[in-house]
């Protein structure tokens, strides 16, 4: 949402599956992401991997 872009331009902009991306955002992927694949994403958004885990997505309520 951050880029504004869909999961289909995202990909074609950035030249991957999007299949991965929807990976990425699924919350009910049992098969887990690397760090590195995190640290890409980061990249791509231009957002630090301190940013990604800092979000409120990963604060315990």
């Amino acid at each position: 949402m951050k880029t504004g872009l869909s999961q289909s331009d995202f990909a074609k902009k950035y030249d991957i599956d999007r299949q991965i991306i929807n990976r990425w955002e699924s919350t009910k992927n049992k098969r887990g992401v690397t760090i590195y694949s995190i640290q890409k994403f980061c990249l791509m958004i231009n957002i630090t991997l301190k940013d990604f885990f800092d979000s409120d997505m990963f604060t315990t309520k």
